[in-house]
C-alpha cells in the first residue's frame, strides 16, 4: 500500500499539492507499529529525514543560518543537535547551540521550490511557523530564484502521526 505511494511521493510537493504530500506521509505513519513509535519530535524528524532521503528528495535537516544552526545537520556527529549517551539512556544538549537554536529544522528543495519547515510535537502548526518567521529562516534563500513555502507542522502525539500543518510564503 505505501510502498506504491512511493514511486510517485514526491510527484504532489513539486506540484505544490500539500494536502495530497501530507495524507501520504499520514498513511506511512499510519502504518508504523504502537511499540515502535517513540514520542519525541526528533523521532518523527528523523523518520521525514529518512523518508525524503530514501525517495531521493533534496533534503537537508538541521541548517545553519547566520545566527546560528537551523533543525536537523546532516553530518557524521549527529542527525540531530540531541546526542543520546546509550549506555546512561539519557540524552544531553551537544552546546553546539549556543543560547538560541536558530536552526532550520528541514529545508527540501525541488527544480522551483524551497520548503523551510519546523516542526512541533509538543506546540501547534502556528507555533512552528511563528518561530520560522521569528528567526527569519526564509531569509537565506530569498535569492535563489524559487519560490519559498515556509511549513509550520505539527505532529499529534496521541495519534502518533503528523497532526495539522500550516503554510505561507517566504
Amino acid at each position: 500500500m505505501f510502498i506504491k505511494s512511493l514511486k510517485t511521493f514526491g510527484t504532489p510537493l513539486h506540484c505544490g499539492d500539500l494536502d495530497e504530500f501530507f495524507a501520504t506521509l499520514n498513511k506511512f505513519f499510519a502504518n508504523i507499529p504502537f511499540d515502535l513509535s517513540v514520542n519525541k519530535e526528533k523521532y518523527y524528524q528523523s523518520l521525514f529525514y529518512t523518508i525524503f532521503t530514501l525517495v531521493g528528495l533534496n533534503i537537508e535537516a538541521e541548517v545553519s543560518t547566520n545566527k546560528g544552526r537551523m533543525g536537523t545537520q546532516t553530518s557524521a556527529r549527529s542527525l540531530c543537535s540531541h546526542e543520546v549517551e546509550p549506555w546512561m539512556a539519557t540524552g544531553r544538549t551537544t552546546g553546539t547551540l549556543g543560547k538560541t537554536n536558530a536552526s532550520i529544522n528541514c529545508v527540501i528543495q525541488t527544480k522551483d521550490k524551497v520548503y523551510i519547515i519546523e516542526f512541533k510535537l509538543n506546540d501547534t502548526k502556528e507555533a512552528a511557523m511563528q518561530q520560522i518567521i521569528d528567526k527569519q529562516y526564509a531569509q537565506k534563500y530569498q535569492d535563489c530564484g524559487k519560490e519559498i513555502v515556509l511549513l509550520g507542522v505539527e505532529f499529534d502525539q496521541q495519534q502518533r502521526n503528523i497532526g495539522e500543518y500550516i503554510q505561507d510564503k517566504g
